[in-house]
């Protein structure tokens, strides 16, 4: 018979060094991304700041972004300057969103309020009174119950608040994404964003477009083998003759998947984008063409090695944007170094 007692057999477990390392090294990434990805807000700022590398990786500093040797200028100046100007750029979107479906459902209930009071409506005696009589039936009961504690209307307010900063956050998204990676606690630091916002409603969506190019092209910057707009072109051209292929590929492995729905091919379709863009970049946007916009298959944007925004206007409003998303920039390079790192 058996009796409970302390183990008696000794096993010898040999140590298995491999075994030991992989699983430091496991733990090691898995609090790395649970640092990344803790809450709602860091995968927020996750996503925003892997828009920003995407939009560098997609244009012709692909090279130099991806080779350590040759992307300090990028990681520098490019990366911290492009942040603060799309988070300007998603201050104005989403701002402008709110708005405009403020108005509309302001005309909503306008519409509504005509409709109603153009409509006769009519009235049955019998179900009237039914109404009345649940209402003082209603009356009576809250007299009867003990008196219910009043709440205060700053707690009641405050939740107000709270419940409409959510439904907006499920809504549109969260405003201010770099919440931590700047001195936000100071109203006029934060309002610095929103000024910038503001300066981006009186700029042409072109200039905007060649706004952010030119932003792109100081990535260009120290590179030993760009000599000019040439070697730019040959960057940006090595880039799309690579997407197309991949999307080619892609199309090919996946043809039962789309079936009657086929892709056009990305190659043929590129060459024609490419030769409308040649016909278009020349004269955009402050030579001859002003808010042109393709309502049929309009050409994707590609890095403009000739733009230059900063002519765009005589009143200097693309120089003050600039002079502002270089202090923005700065800031959230140095606010938490370590951090931004």
């Amino acid at each position: 018979m058996q009796k409970d007692g302390p183990l008696r057999c000794k096993y010898i477990i040999e140590y298995n060094d491999d075994l030991r390392t992989k699983t430091i090294d496991l733990i090691s990434k898995d609090v790395t991304a649970q640092w990344l990805m803790g809450d709602k807000l860091k995968q927020d700022q996750f996503e925003f700041l892997y828009d920003i590398q995407k939009i560098i990786y997609d244009c012709g500093l692909r090279q130099y972004f991806l080779d350590q040797s040759k992307n300090s200028n990028i990681f520098d100046w490019v990366v911290p300057c492009l942040t603060a100007y799309c988070q300007m750029v998603r201050i104005m979107t989403l701002e402008d969103r709110k708005a405009s479906d403020k108005i509309k459902a302001v005309e909503k209930e306008a519409r509504l309020a005509e409709y109603l009071g153009n409509k006769e409506v009519e009235i049955d005696p019998e179900e009237e009174a039914k109404e009345a009589a649940k209402k003082a039936e209603e009356e009576k009961k809250k007299k009867k119950s003990k008196k219910v504690e009043e709440i205060d209307p700053a707690v009641l307010e405050a939740e107000r608040k709270k419940k409409q900063e959510e439904d907006e956050l499920r809504i549109y998204g969260r405003v201010l994404v770099i919440e931590g990676f700047f001195d936000d606690m100071d109203p006029e630091n934060v309002q610095k964003w929103y000024d910038g916002a503001e300066m981006l409603r009186n700029i042409n969506p072109h200039v905007m477009e060649d706004y952010q190019d030119f932003l792109l092209l100081h990535g260009f910057q120290n590179q030993k083998d760009i000599k000019g707009n040439r070697d730019i072109t040959k960057r940006i051209d090595e880039v799309l003759k690579s997407q197309r292929i991949l999307a080619k590929i892609d199309i090919d492995k996946n043809k039962d998947k789309y079936g009657d729905d086929l892709p056009n091919d990305p190659i043929e379709e590129g060459k024609i984008f490419d030769k409308k863009r040649n016909f278009k970049n020349p004269l955009r946007p402050h030579s001859k063409v002003w808010n042109f916009e393709e309502e049929k298959d309009p050409v994707p944007h590609v890095l403009r090695p000739e733009a230059d925004p900063m002519v765009s206007y005589e009143d200097g409003r693309v120089q003050k944007l600039q002079d502002l998303v270089i202090q923005l920039g700065v800031q959230l390079k140095t606010h938490q170094a370590e951090r931004w790192k």
